[in-house]
């Protein structure tokens, strides 16, 4: 069996048949930045691409590829010279296919692009820029594990600074997953990327929260890297370490730096022995002793913070000041936390905040009455390096959160300044 599109076939490469479930986009579907990429005369553009998907075996894979009555680029970008990129090494192309037995199987081609190797030209350059900046390894794919803004911005950034790196924005190969609500909607991270691979639907355990599907997807696609995004997976710290056994690099923390500070009362002791200002709460008391390592909090220092029956919860309640909050460590979304403003509430309230979130440790703290939820971007790596790149302001975006999706800076620099400092102090205490 085998599947046309534009002239080109793609075979399974063994009389059988399977599914095709890994799809090259970027020649025909790519979006164009023109601040970004100098469009050339001899840019070829061609209408009305449409391409036929067989059933193999019963089982019909979904199209992908159908575009008609509208013109895009034949060529976008992938050589400083595209035409003659084209018709010199058309014939070597390949085009990647999924086989039932997760094996990948590479014939025919698909208008001169590789689909699992990004341009020599491009290899070579990457190579020699890691290796000019002391880099361990050089990453020339990478698997972009989440989906809307987040996936669409991340794409167009490394496509931006690929182009103004090496000339190129397609010296580093991007691939999305793509579930089929995304699919449905033509989502623009699909439709941006240089390939996608397909994944399930539902709710996203199912695709960009699974750390097992992700890792798969990984091996399969054979990139260098993985990026989840924000959300989804981003904080599981299985992820990374999942990732770190099958070799492939995570970009984002490490998962005991996830684990550290990704947990409530965690988080806030190691603050405290950061000197980092928290806020009154049951463990203002509990000190971690000088020296000892702050990327994991001892267990008998963790248990001295928490609260674990409604009489310690009232104790609690009445040293830090009413009005306060019940917080369950684990808890998210509205779940694991209530404000309370007596010992009758407290009594009322507690059992709630347990059964929320059940097995997690609970803790007390001051309610902050007046304030403001403020957020510093930080960006770190490896070698000890910190910077705070911006803040934000996540009450104005919490409140009008389907409307408003931009960054607000602090209103006052100078506190803006001294919360950045702040954090910077806290993450050079966990190197």
């Amino acid at each position: 069996m085998e599947m046309r599109a534009l002239g080109s076939s793609c075979s399974t490469g063994n009389g059988g048949s399977a599914p095709i479930t890994l799809t090259n986009i970027s020649p025909w579907i790519t979006t164009v930045f023109p601040s970004t990429v100098k469009l050339r005369s001899s840019l070829r553009t061609f209408k009305g691409v449409s391409s036929r998907v067989r059933t193999f075996k019963g089982v019909s894979s979904t199209r992908v590829l159908s575009r008609t009555k509208q013109q895009f680029p034949l060529f976008c970008f992938l050589n400083p010279d595209p035409i003659s990129f084209l018709e010199n090494d058309v014939s070597e192309a390949e085009r990647t296919v999924v086989l039932p037995d997760g094996s990948v199987n590479g014939a025919g081609s698909v208008n001169g692009y590789h689909s699992d190797v990004v341009p020599g030209r491009n290899v070579a350059e990457v190579n020699e820029f890691c290796k000019a900046l002391g880099g361990k390894r050089p990453i020339h794919s990478i698997l972009v594990a989440t989906n809307g803004m987040a996936a669409v911005k991340f794409i167009r950034s490394v496509r931006t600074w690929a182009y103004e790196t090496f000339g190129s924005e397609k010296a580093v190969k991007l691939v999305a997953m793509a579930t089929p609500e995304d699919m449905r909607i033509n989502a623009e991270h699909i439709r941006i990327a240089d390939q996608f691979v397909e994944v399930p639907g539902g709710t996203n355990n199912n695709n960009y929260a699974n750390v097992q599907l992700i890792v798969e997807m990984a091996e399969v696609t054979r990139v260098d890297a993985v990026w989840p995004g924000w959300g989804h997976a981003s904080e599981n710290p299985e992820l990374p370490d999942a990732l770190k056994e099958k070799g492939i690099i995570f970009l984002g923390p490490p998962a005991d730096s996830m684990i550290a500070l990704g947990d409530k009362i965690g988080s806030s002791l190691i603050a405290q022995a950061a000197d980092v200002p928290t806020l009154p709460w049951s463990g203002s008391h509990v000190k971690i002793p000088p020296g000892r390592s702050l990327v994991t909090v001892p267990e008998e220092i963790y248990k001295k913070a928490c609260v674990y029956t409604t009489e310690e919860a009232i104790a609690s309640c009445q040293v830090v000041g009413y009005p306060a909050m019940i917080k369950a460590s684990w808890g998210g979304g509205g779940k694991g936390i209530r404000k309370v403003h007596n010992d009758d509430e407290v009594r009322a309230l507690f059992k709630q905040v347990q059964g929320e979130v059940p097995g997690s440790p609970i803790f007390i703290m001051k309610v902050a009455s007046q304030s403001r939820h403020l957020e510093a971007q930080l960006l770190c790596d490896q070698y000890g390096n910190v910077a705070a790149l911006h803040s934000r302001d996540c009450s104005v975006q919490r409140r009008h959160q389907k409307s408003l999706s931009i960054s607000q800076r602090l209103r006052k620099l100078t506190n803006g300044q001294q919360y950045c400092r702040s954090e910077i102090q806290l993450v050079l205490k966990l190197r």
